[in-house]
């Protein structure tokens, strides 16, 4: 015969040097209550005043940018006005690589209105097309086909390369 061993009431785990509260369990009190009660209490610790931490004026701060800074950063990495030196074209140049020159993707960035993604089409489309052999200097006849292909670069090759 099997005999089970007897039970042992669970322990409570301790409350994490909070041994003066008493459970939410053991009150009557609802949570909102002793939510309330909580945060009353929070209202009644001293601090003294070194404790308190007081928030630093952002003219006194060294890594303090303003929106002017900003602005005027933002004009300097982007668009037509830097040309070779613009966050398109470093992006295009990190995509293809050697494939594709800075004065290239300034050109082909123009024929898009610098327009990132289709940009990058435009490029694989030319890519495309060389490796078929078929003739690239059409730039505005690629970007008329891409349009017509909602920018699906298969479509768009496929419907300069049939004709």
């Amino acid at each position: 015969m099997q005999t089970t061993p007897p039970i042992s009431p669970v322990e409570e785990p301790p409350y994490l040097g909070l041994e003066d509260d008493v459970p939410l369990a053991s009150t009557s009190s609802t949570f909102d209550d002793q939510i309330a009660s909580d945060i009353a209490a929070l209202d009644n610790l001293e601090c003294s005043e070194d404790d308190t931490v007081r928030p630093t004026p952002l003219s006194h701060c060294s890594d303090h940018v303003s929106c002017e800074d900003l602005l005027e950063f933002s004009k300097d990495t982007k668009g037509k006005e830097r040309g070779v030196n613009s966050d398109e074209v470093r992006i295009m140049t990190k995509i293809f690589g050697a494939k594709i020159s800075p004065e290239q993707c300034v050109s082909i960035l123009n024929a898009v209105d610098w327009n990132i993604h289709r940009g990058i089409k435009l490029t694989r489309l030319e890519m495309l097309l060389e490796d078929n052999h078929c003739d690239v200097s059409d730039r505005s006849g690629q970007v008329s086909a891409l349009e017509s292909a909602a920018w699906d670069v298969v479509k768009a090759a496929t419907m300069l390369i049939s004709n």
